[in-house]
């Protein structure tokens, strides 16, 4: 059972009364991506950009674990496909777009200097607050690092995106009983509470569902329109160097399989994860996951190479995980019996290892990457 301070209460509910008057300044229908954006980056009331989740000393952790907070572990073998990746780079650059808690940063720069690769540190972070934390994580390190605005104009090297895409604002969608496409939003009954409308759905989204889904009566989903468009964006920018998307989802027969008939949406609050998002607006995080053949495809509409794609699991043991395990120090029981639990916890089927999906996306590099050197599924896109 979910229980809010009074802190929490009162954020809610200026999320609320904003939300309300969204939805009443667009003539009573909002559709779903617009809701999840505000509800998500609205200055100063939105779950990425509030000052009420910044003051939490847990910043980034306190509803969620990504994989780089696991164990260090995860960054630490990742360096090790990003300096394959450099090596073929004239400039030694990355790029981390939503940096998180800047945990994998910290950690993904002290391997490589243990490796001798000197690198520039990019971060695209769109909330100053989060921005804020993650300076006073990463300026002792004493490293060149950049924040940066947009996406830079030009590029080479390596951009990493963990559990950035399925943040992006998503688009719902619902088949008719009469094979219309419709577009589903949010409306206020008449006591101002949040219901959700559907509308017949934009010539554009209803030819992309078409296109995509098979007509299923009452089938309910998600399409991320604007996740392909950052895509897009990186590839005007990227003259050399490779992508690499770490997100839960699947391929697209996978994503839209008849069973997952109510699509794919997660809210995510103190470690308890449901599926409403209308539920706690502001306090809460939304998102969903990723249809990668959508963004494999989005990729090679702007002339990138599809590299390799794989579960998390194969891609961390390719590139050395389980290897990590032999210098463990084993004199301390405690320490190695909790980095044994945390690495099951990123590759076992039944944890991370098998939801979690890698795509890494291209330009002028060679293959193979070390990622993919076993268990490629490219062909399952």
């Amino acid at each position: 059972m979910i229980v809010l301070d009074s802190k929490q209460k009162n954020h809610c509910q200026k999320m609320i009364s904003h939300l309300r008057n969204e939805i009443k300044n667009s003539g009573g229908y909002l559709s779903f991506d617009s809701w999840m954006d505000q509800a998500l980056y609205a200055p100063n009331l939105g779950y990425y950009s509030s000052q009420y989740l910044k003051n939490n000393s847990d910043l980034c952790c306190s509803d969620f674990v990504t994989s780089p907070e696991i164990t260090p572990l995860f960054s630490q073998v990742l360096a090790v496909q990003v300096a394959q990746i450099l090596k073929q780079c004239s400039s030694k650059n990355i790029l981390e777009l939503g940096a998180g808690s800047g945990i994998l940063a910290k950690n993904l720069l002290q391997e490589l200097e243990k490796m001798d690769i000197e690198v520039k540190y990019n971060i695209i972070e769109v909330s100053k607050e989060i921005q804020l934390f993650q300076k006073n994580r990463l300026l002792p390190l004493g490293k060149h690092i950049n924040w940066l605005k947009k996406f830079p104009k030009e590029f080479e090297g390596c951009i990493i995106g963990n559990e950035f895409l399925d943040a992006i604002p998503v688009s719902l969608f619902r088949w008719s009983n009469h094979g219309t496409v419709l577009e589903r939003g949010v409306g206020l009954d008449k006591n101002e509470n949040f219901i959700w409308l559907d509308k017949q759905a934009p010539n554009f989204l209803s030819a992309l569902v078409s296109e995509r889904v098979p007509p299923i009566s009452g089938y309910l989903s998600e399409i991320n329109i604007q996740a392909e468009k950052w895509i897009s964006t990186i590839a005007k920018s990227l003259n050399k160097g490779a992508v690499i998307i770490f997100d839960y989802g699947f391929p697209r027969h996978e994503y839209y399989h008849p069973q997952r008939n109510f699509g794919t949406l997660m809210c995510h609050f103190q470690h308890h994860t449901y599926s409403n998002p209308l539920l706690m607006p502001g306090i809460q995080d939304i998102t969903s996951h990723i249809d990668f053949t959508s963004i494999a495809e989005a990729g090679i509409k702007s002339n990138l190479d599809i590299i390799g794609y794989t579960s998390q699991a194969r891609f961390l043991i390719n590139i050395g995980l389980l290897d990590r395990i032999n210098n463990l120090e084993q004199y301390d029981k405690t320490h190695y019996f909790n980095m044994i639990s945390s690495i099951q916890k990123l590759v076992l089927e039944s944890e991370m290892g098998e939801l979690f999906k890698v795509l890494v996306l291209g330009r002028g590099i060679e293959n193979p990457l070390l990622g993919f050197s076993y268990g490629n599924r490219i062909k399952t896109l």
